[in-house]
Protein backbone atom coordinates (compact mmCIF):
# COMPACT_ATOMS: atom_id res chain seq x y z
CA UNK A 1 0.00 0.00 0.00
CA UNK A 2 1.30 3.00 -1.03
CA UNK A 3 2.11 5.99 1.73
CA UNK A 4 0.63 8.95 1.77
CA UNK A 5 2.98 12.30 0.42
CA UNK A 6 0.52 14.83 2.05
CA UNK A 7 1.85 17.28 3.76
CA UNK A 8 0.56 17.88 7.46
CA UNK A 9 -2.29 20.92 7.62
CA UNK A 10 -1.94 23.44 9.69
CA UNK A 11 -3.15 22.95 12.93
CA UNK A 12 -1.13 19.53 13.69
CA UNK A 13 1.62 20.47 15.72
CA UNK A 14 1.26 22.07 18.91
CA UNK A 15 2.88 25.78 17.64
CA UNK A 16 0.45 25.33 14.99
CA UNK A 17 -2.96 24.53 17.16
CA UNK A 18 -1.78 27.55 19.61
CA UNK A 19 -1.82 29.74 16.54
CA UNK A 20 -5.42 28.79 15.33
CA UNK A 21 -6.69 29.37 19.30
CA UNK A 22 -5.13 32.96 19.16
CA UNK A 23 -2.05 32.74 21.23
CA UNK A 24 1.52 33.06 20.59
CA UNK A 25 3.63 29.57 19.98
CA UNK A 26 6.03 31.38 22.01
CA UNK A 27 5.02 33.18 24.81
CA UNK A 28 1.57 32.00 24.95
CA UNK A 29 0.27 35.49 24.93
CA UNK A 30 -3.30 35.84 23.45
CA UNK A 31 -2.27 37.72 20.14
CA UNK A 32 -3.83 41.07 19.16
CA UNK A 33 -5.32 40.84 15.78
CA UNK A 34 -4.47 43.42 13.03
CA UNK A 35 -3.84 44.00 9.12
CA UNK A 36 -2.73 40.73 7.73
CA UNK A 37 -1.36 38.74 10.85
CA UNK A 38 -1.63 38.45 14.51
CA UNK A 39 0.61 40.35 16.76
CA UNK A 40 2.28 39.30 20.15
CA UNK A 41 2.51 41.93 22.80
CA UNK A 42 4.62 40.47 25.14
CA UNK A 43 7.41 39.56 21.69
CA UNK A 44 6.08 41.65 19.13
CA UNK A 45 6.29 39.04 16.77
CA UNK A 46 3.46 38.72 14.27
CA UNK A 47 2.15 35.50 12.79
CA UNK A 48 0.28 34.35 9.82
CA UNK A 49 -1.22 30.74 9.06
CA UNK A 50 -1.42 29.10 5.68
CA UNK A 51 -2.46 26.35 4.42
CA UNK A 52 1.47 25.01 4.67
CA UNK A 53 3.33 26.65 6.95
CA UNK A 54 3.23 29.24 9.86
CA UNK A 55 4.97 32.94 8.90
CA UNK A 56 6.86 34.87 11.60
CA UNK A 57 6.60 38.54 10.69
CA UNK A 58 7.69 41.85 12.05
CA UNK A 59 5.17 44.16 12.75
CA UNK A 60 5.62 48.25 12.63
CA UNK A 61 3.09 48.60 15.72
CA UNK A 62 4.94 45.76 17.58
CA UNK A 63 8.42 45.67 17.29
CA UNK A 64 10.02 42.61 17.94
CA UNK A 65 11.75 42.64 21.39
CA UNK A 66 14.01 40.40 23.79
CA UNK A 67 11.25 38.84 25.89
CA UNK A 68 12.20 36.26 28.50
CA UNK A 69 10.76 33.85 26.34
CA UNK A 70 13.08 34.41 23.36
CA UNK A 71 16.22 34.79 25.99
CA UNK A 72 15.10 31.34 27.39
CA UNK A 73 15.10 29.68 23.77
CA UNK A 74 18.19 31.57 22.57
CA UNK A 75 20.05 30.49 26.08
CA UNK A 76 18.59 26.83 25.28
CA UNK A 77 19.98 26.75 21.93
CA UNK A 78 23.69 28.27 23.03
CA UNK A 79 23.45 25.34 25.50
CA UNK A 80 22.97 22.62 23.05
CA UNK A 81 25.05 24.21 20.20
CA UNK A 82 28.45 24.72 23.36
CA UNK A 83 27.75 20.62 24.16
CA UNK A 84 28.21 19.52 20.42
CA UNK A 85 31.14 21.41 19.83
CA UNK A 86 32.37 20.34 22.71
CA UNK A 87 31.17 16.58 22.05
CA UNK A 88 32.84 17.54 18.48
CA UNK A 89 36.02 18.91 19.87
CA UNK A 90 36.70 15.80 21.85
CA UNK A 91 36.27 13.54 19.10
CA UNK A 92 38.82 14.81 17.20
CA UNK A 93 41.18 15.11 19.84
CA UNK A 94 40.58 11.37 20.43
CA UNK A 95 40.90 10.71 16.84
CA UNK A 96 44.47 12.51 16.68
CA UNK A 97 45.69 10.26 19.46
Amino acid sequence: MPQDSTPPRVGETCAEQMLLEGSCPLCRVTLEVHGVASCCPCCGCGWRATIKSIELLSCSLHPICACQHWVTICEAVDRVLNTTWHRQDRGRLQNQA
